[in-house]
């Protein structure tokens, strides 16, 4: 069923982009909106590019524009759609099932775009570069929320903003975390020890002072304490005898 739908699908694309003939070309697609179409389908012919590519068409744009709308509402039902292999959160799940479009257009994915962060919706244009020609109005979003006070630059885009800022608020975080790491390294280690000089002079206790002034001993002890704390000059002796 799903190879005999991919075939009926393929021959209809031919048929538009080969014959541009108007009655053809609506005759065509509306047989594509008769069609089961499914997000696989979508992502493997590219369809809804082909599509989209004559929404300015005189007679069949409007055609054109309600398959697009019809088609778009596809790919939230299928990012909803619950994972067995994975537990993680939808948010998480979205960019891993579209980072590989193939040819579907912007404007089919835009409401799963609008639900991606700014590093997934990053990561889906690298895939698909194509998307940056009209993904500005979502990055404008993001550079509200997440930069307020800031403009764009002259000339520049709010997603080149927004990528401009993120990288000098992540240098920032860089440099605050290296000089706390600097600063941190450089801190003494343990307590500093105070060393007593050594040549203080010792207090007796105070009943050994009072027995000192008692019997007259107080000065001597004083005087043989000081002597013993102070240095001990070395004189050089003159006598040869």
């Amino acid at each position: 069923m799903a190879e005999q739908l991919l075939e009926t699908v393929e021959r209809l694309q031919s048929r538009i982009q080969d014959n541009p003939d108007p009655r053809k070309l609506l005759k065509s697609l509306k047989r594509l909106g008769e069609l089961p179409m499914t997000v696989d389908i979508l992502v493997e012919t590219g369809v809804g590019k082909t599509v989209n590519s004559f929404r300015k068409h005189e007679a069949a744009g409007d055609l054109a524009k309600s398959l697009v709308a019809k088609w778009k509402k596809l790919v939230p039902q299928a990012a909803d759609r619950p994972n067995s292999h994975t537990k993680d959160s939808r948010s998480h799940q979205l960019p891993g099932a579209i980072a590989e479009v193939g040819g579907v257009p912007f404007e089919i994915l835009e409401p799963v775009l609008e639900r991606c962060t700014p590093e997934q919706l990053y990561r889906i244009e690298q895939s698909n570069q194509c998307f940056t020609e009209d993904s500005d109005e979502l990055w404008m979003r993001h550079c509200r929320r997440d930069f307020k006070r800031e403009s764009p630059q002259e000339f520049e885009s709010w997603r080149e903003m927004y990528l401009r800022l993120h990288e000098a608020r992540e240098e920032r975080l860089r440099m605050l975390t290296q000089n706390i790491s600097t600063a941190h390294a450089n801190k003494p280690k343990g307590r500093q020890v105070k060393m007593a000089y050594v040549n203080s002079v010792v207090k007796p206790p105070r009943d050994v002072r009072r027995r000192q002034e008692k019997f007259g001993t107080s000065s001597g002890s004083s005087s043989a304490s000081t002597a013993a704390a102070s240095p001990i000059k070395i004189k050089a002796s003159t006598d040869f005898s």
